[in-house]
């Protein structure tokens, strides 16, 4: 199960289906689907419901369905801003990796593609102007890589693009002055708008970690880590 609060309502959603409650417990919507792994995200507009590793999505609001996808291949992260753009992360037969990228009006509007690394995640800040793709391969020489791109779905060439020789982008995200985080499996990194690095702090020894919280509007993050 997985759950998020949508315009201060509870929305949970399961294999049973998906239902958001009101602040007194009364449930004010369900509905039902055949997803084997959901999980929600959610902005101002919408809730955005996808089949991790599986191949459907689904976007509502408080009154009901809006929009919903089978795509051909799985999914395997997704992002959604307060405007009502959002990002699914798939695959095709010709391409290893694929980013879409639709409007509040669930049309594409921007595709990225990759014959050669793997989607870790995205991220994509509230007013829907950039969004960052977290993907990673292996060099020639056998070493790991990821690579950072920052995108702007009006124009094709990316506003920054950044690589992490060994080390794995695994989470990101934006603040509201448009700085940004990103976290690894070494370090966690902050960036200003000029996308300037301006921080890097690095885990203690053995210290692996396994959730990273965002507030745009307070710009505080917090990152949660275990014992390896």
């Amino acid at each position: 199960a997985d759950f998020a609060l949508y315009k201060g309502d509870l929305t949970v959603v399961g294999t049973d289906g998906m239902h958001i409650y009101d602040i007194n417990g009364k449930s004010i919507l369900s509905a039902k689907y055949g997803y084997l792994n959901p999980k929600v995200l959610v902005s101002d507009q919408y809730v955005l419901i996808y089949d991790l590793s599986g191949s459907s999505f689904s976007v509502y609001n408080s009154f009901g369905l809006l929009y919903e996808e089978t795509l051909d291949y799985p999914i395997s992260s997704a992002a959604i801003s307060d405007s009502g753009m959002f990002l699914i992360a798939t695959r095709t037969k010709e391409y290893r990796s694929v980013v879409y990228c639709y409007n509040k009006d669930f049309k594409r509007i921007y595709n990225w593609y990759s014959s050669d690394k793997y989607v870790l995640s995205t991220s994509i800040d509230s007013d829907g102007s950039q969004f960052i793709i977290s993907a990673c391969n292996v060099t020639d020489r056998g070493d790991f890589r990821s690579e950072i791109l920052i995108c702007n779905p009006n124009v094709e060439d990316k506003k920054a693009e950044m690589s992490f020789e060994d080390e794995a982008v695994i989470q990101s995200a934006f603040f509201e002055d448009q700085s940004y985080a990103l976290l690894s499996d070494l370090s966690l990194y902050l960036y200003d708008s000029f996308h300037r690095q301006k921080l890097q702090y690095v885990y203690p020894s053995g210290q692996v970690p396994t959730a990273f919280y965002t507030s745009e509007e307070m710009g505080f993050f917090m990152v949660a880590s275990h014992e390896n």
